[in-house]
């Protein structure tokens, strides 16, 4: 699983973030122990390649390719991200693994399946982006012998939630899967302005106040901006009737007592999780609050709710959203 991972750009600093297995692959290691399976993060992937080499990958394809290539076998990679971002979060050049040793004859037997990540294509590279995008997929398919589905409809968002992801006017890579004909409705999204981020985390306390009474009821706050995320956690501490769990990259933490904590909180949601949108990447919660500034994460962040969105956003979010018709509650 590459959930950890925001594009194919490591670099030393970079490589010490994704160390931080992210919450689907904790997720999903809960769900697959005492089987067969052996679930895989970008961190093992890096300690893997450092352990090899002694030194740091150019770009999450070699950390791929090199454990792939090590451990010959059944492989499912997931939500791999194929291009490269800037600093905004944009796919600026697409970059898929090399995956021409599948043809040697000791992976006959072996089956792989890949999942790639859609993403937010800066407009400047759109073509060139999706040019290089479909060669990659008829060199899968035509020399590699990979089957490649249509896909067809979106089973992870209420109609409510999908309404307010069509409002995002960026080029994807691929086009929204329409909903199926009969999708749960969801509760209205709520979006609440506030253009002074110093005021974010208060807003946060406010909402969760507000329209989750229900102390137990699992809440999941989302923050891209890495700036906001102590200002949230900071108020969050606050709440004397909720069991707060934070889980986000930071100094002096160590992560294996970050994960055992997190490990509790998704054996029993109860009460608040705040985290980062590439941690959280992949996963779904019933509840979610995005905290945010407008930008290229829109798509990934409101997505990761299944029925409850609240979306705390400036003035010209609320604007485009009303422009746009969705059915909100402002």
């Amino acid at each position: 699983s590459l959930a950890a991972a925001a594009g194919q750009q490591l670099g030393e600093s970079n490589s010490s973030k994704l160390m931080w297995p992210a919450v689907f692959d904790i997720a999903n290691c809960m769900d697959f122990e005492n089987t067969r399976v052996k679930v895989i993060g970008v961190n093992n992937l890096i300690k893997h390649y450092q352990d090899k080499f002694n030194q740091h990958a150019a770009c999450l394809n070699d950390l791929l390719e090199t454990f792939i290539k090590d451990n010959p076998g059944h492989h499912f990679i997931d939500e791999l991200p194929a291009y490269y971002e800037d600093d905004l979060g944009w796919a600026v050049k697409f970059s898929g693994p090399d995956l021409t040793h599948l043809t040697d004859p000791e992976w006959n037997d072996c089956c792989v399946w890949i999942a790639l990540r859609p993403c937010t294509i800066k407009l400047a590279n759109y073509d060139k982006f999706t040019v290089d995008a479909l060669a990659y997929r008829e060199h899968l398919r035509d020399q590699l012998s990979f089957h490649i589905p249509p896909l067809s409809v979106n089973m992870r968002n209420s109609s409510s939630v999908k309404e307010v992801d069509n409002v995002t006017p960026y080029k994807r890579s691929v086009a929204p899967a329409p909903l199926p004909p009969n999708p749960v409705c969801g509760n209205p999204v709520i979006v609440i302005q506030c253009d002074n981020q110093s005021y974010r985390g208060k807003t946060v306390t406010a909402a969760i106040g507000k329209y989750f009474q229900n102390t137990g009821e699992p809440v999941i706050i989302i923050v891209p901006n890495s700036s906001d995320i102590a200002r949230v956690v900071e108020e969050c501490d606050k709440l004397s009737d909720r069991q707060v769990t934070t889980y986000y990259p930071r100094p002096g933490r160590v992560i294996t007592d970050e994960v055992t904590k997190l490990k509790q909180f998704l054996s029993e949601p109860v009460g608040v999780l705040v985290t980062d949108i590439h941690l959280f990447g992949g996963m779904q919660a019933r509840n979610v609050i995005c905290v945010r500034s407008l930008g290229v994460y829109d798509t990934n962040s409101v997505t990761r709710a299944i029925a409850q969105l609240i979306v705390i956003e400036n003035k010209h979010y609320v604007k485009r959203v009303k422009d746009k018709k969705a059915d909100i509650v402002v």
